[in-house]
């Protein structure tokens, strides 16, 4: 019950912040739209449509994470905020969990937006469309989170964290470009996300070298989240 509150909070400044929707949100809908212009109201090559909205669909996982996960909490740290929300909270866990509740929220409000677009615009089955990205989201979502709380255990100042995340971001769109080689999912959460997706919709034949891969990088994300949480300062470390 702590949380909830806390979860309020983290929704509101999110949402405070609108442009931050233009790069979550906006980004994926522009690219979708523009790569498969040739095929708006044709039903034509499902497949391919569907492969690239998962796709972003990923890419939204993974910048919500970063957004709402470990950067933010450097962030609070530094300013001081993580020790004020202990006296609501009580636990860093609680502080944790309303990040990732409060991300969660977002990430599906926005995901269930480009679904209903991309449905309309390529005559897709609306309500398997949803079901698949629900079920994507939910299987992703947490493991990316844990990934990136490791920003969290780092000796890093506020204004280093945005350009951070822009690098990364990029580094990843990178990564995932090579999707041929299996290798890079260890590297790129867009692309374990992609590959998690193609194997949820039927797209990519289940192997068992897959299945063990991406279980394999699924549990080594939650071991960082899990490390990054032991390591983590709720007091500033850059004092003025």
């Amino acid at each position: 019950m702590h949380a909830i509150p806390l979860v309020k909070h983290f929704i509101h400044t999110k949402m405070y912040y609108k442009i931050n929707f233009i790069f979550t949100l906006g980004v994926p809908i522009g690219s979708i739209i523009y790569s498969m212009r040739d095929q708006i109201l044709q039903k034509t090559d499902t497949h391919t449509i569907i492969n690239t909205i998962f796709y972003w669909i990923g890419y939204m996982v993974v910048l919500y994470a970063l957004t709402g996960s470990g950067p933010s909490l450097v962030i609070l740290r530094e300013e001081q905020f993580i020790k004020l929300f202990l006296f609501i909270a009580s636990s860093p866990w609680s502080i944790i969990f309303a990040q990732f509740i409060a991300q969660f929220l977002l990430l599906m409000f926005s995901v269930l937006l480009l679904d209903v677009l991309s449905s309309a615009l390529f005559l897709l089955p609306l309500f398997s469309l949803i079901g698949q990205s629900l079920l994507i989201i939910l299987i992703c979502s947490f493991p990316v989170f844990s990934l990136f709380l490791n920003f969290a255990a780092w000796r890093i100042r506020p204004e280093t964290v945005t350009p951070l995340i822009n690098i990364l971001i990029f580094f990843f769109i990178f990564l995932s470009i090579n999707e041929s080689n299996m290798a890079f999912v260890l590297f790129s959460p867009i692309d374990y996300i992609y590959r998690v997706s193609r194997l949820v919709t039927g797209e990519a034949t289940a192997t068992l070298l897959q299945i063990a891969l991406l279980t394999a990088v699924t549990i080594v994300y939650l071991l960082i989240g899990i490390f990054s949480l032991k390591k983590l300062k709720t007091l500033p470390i850059f004092r003025n």
